[in-house]
């Protein structure tokens, strides 16, 4: 637990200073590197994520137009996207930054993707693969997203700020970013996901629910976040680097079919980390720490009230249609 405390300590200070948590993140992720793991885990995520999309909903189709909203800083995804349909995706983040230092690391990630079982013949995935490397040595990294048919946004986004053409894209899809939205904020882009989608369109959102003290201490109970009444949490946690907004898969679901989605599928990943039926998933440990129920109801957060099934719940894919 040490370390865990440890950590929300050293993030207080910088997380409420102004201007530090984009000065935080321009060192880590400029000039320390600390995105190197995103393209190898977003090639390995998307290429089952494909799998799932072109089986189940046959999507994405070739040509299709995608959106990805995502927490990291490299090109991966649009490659990824550019690999599967043949169109780069339109590429959209918190931070306004996607960042070239990562361009041949994505290159190669998204080049090794292992497509041949999702569908696509070899004859088109080895033209794409000329094409995309082509198209990086040609002109560098972020200007072959263009060239290859999609966009990287160029300021900083929240779901209020998002302005996509209506009815322009087959799939909307993000990857651990959602639960850094507040509430009202989470609704307004998931508006805007509505509005961005074609009738039948699919969005398709990962939400990592831990509390992300459990990533560098696993120690920490994965639901500790949840076990704070909110005036403690917000007055601890409500800053840039560690704020979550908190929400049950439950609540997430609500939020979705409240702008009108349609439920397909929601998968669930325990304690394992595995996606797995709901059945399984109730029989791993619970994220909710027990000496919580032994608290004063005043001094419980949310946990106290969620469902033993959200309880058990490390994160979700919500695949959701528009009607």
């Amino acid at each position: 637990m040490w370390r865990g405390v440890l950590k929300a300590a050293a993030a207080w200070p910088v997380g409420n200073m102004p201007g530090a948590a984009s000065l935080y993140h321009r060192l880590t992720c400029e000039y320390a590197g600390s995105q190197t793991f995103h393209a190898p885990k977003l090639a390995a995520a998307w290429t089952e994520y494909s799998k799932l999309w072109a089986q189940t909903y046959g999507l994405p189709r070739g040509n299709a137009r995608v959106w990805v909203h995502d927490a990291g800083w490299t090109p991966i995804s649009a490659f990824a996207s550019f690999m599967i349909t043949g169109r780069a995706a339109t590429l959209t983040n918190s931070h306004a930054r996607v960042l070239a230092r990562y361009g041949q690391q994505a290159l190669r990630c998204a080049l090794a993707m292992p497509l041949e079982q999702t569908g696509i013949d070899a004859s088109t995935l080895a033209a794409r693969r000329t094409a995309l490397q082509a198209a990086v040595h040609r002109v560098g990294a972020l200007e072959a997203v263009q060239a290859l048919g999609g966009s990287l946004a160029n300021k900083k986004l929240s779901g209020s700020e998002i302005a996509l053409a209506p009815g322009s894209f087959d799939l909307c899809h993000s990857g651990n970013a959602l639960e850094h939205y507040p509430p009202t904020a989470l609704r307004r882009f998931l508006e805007a996901c509505v509005t961005a989608l074609r009738p039948g369109g699919i969005a398709s959102h990962v939400v990592d629910h831990r509390d992300h003290l459990h990533h560098v201490d696993r120690t920490w109970p994965f639901l500790l976040h949840r076990s704070l009444p909110d005036r403690a949490y917000q007055m601890l946690f409500g800053h840039e680097l560690l704020y979550h907004n908190r929400l049950t898969p439950t609540q997430m679901m609500s939020c979705l079919e409240s702008v009108g989605l349609e439920r397909i599928m929601v998968r669930r990943a325990g304690a394992d980390l595995f996606y797995k039926m709901d059945e399984e998933v109730l029989r791993q440990s619970s994220g909710v720490p027990a000496w919580t129920q032994k608290l004063p109801a005043c001094a419980r957060g949310v946990a106290a009230t969620i469902s033993p099934l959200d309880a058990r719940t490390t994160y979700a894919h919500y695949v959701y249609r528009k009607r």
